[in-house]
């Protein structure tokens, strides 16, 4: 679940950004809490983003184990993926924002 919540969180945050929308609106006008530290370049608080994707990983085969249905956790765990793929191994959790970030600098190439 945290997994998911930072996930959102983070693409919110870039979401907001790339429209050119203060994204401490997100906080200030819809009350969402937002973690601080997605709102800047500095990660270094927190485990490792491939925590997350491991964990994920785990949850995804008692899910196909158990025949449940978790399609969020299945997409935030391709996120992570992607993350992990594309970023540096050190990257800590919020390191999710820079993947976003990444992703949307390539958009405006």
């Amino acid at each position: 679940m945290l997994a998911e919540q930072l996930a959102a969180w983070a693409e919110s945050v870039e979401f907001a950004t790339t429209a050119g929308i203060d994204p401490h609106m997100l906080e200030d006008v819809l009350e969402f809490e937002v973690p601080q530290v997605l709102y800047g370049d500095d990660f270094g608080e927190g485990g490792h983003l491939a925590l997350h994707y491991k964990d994920l990983g785990y949850i995804l085969a008692m899910a196909h184990d158990t025949g449940a249905h978790i399609p969020v956790a299945n997409a935030v765990h391709e996120a992570f993926k992607a993350a992990k793929i594309a970023g540096d191994p050190a990257w800590t959790q919020p390191g999710i924002a820079t993947y976003w970030r990444r992703l949307n600098e390539q958009r405006e190439s």
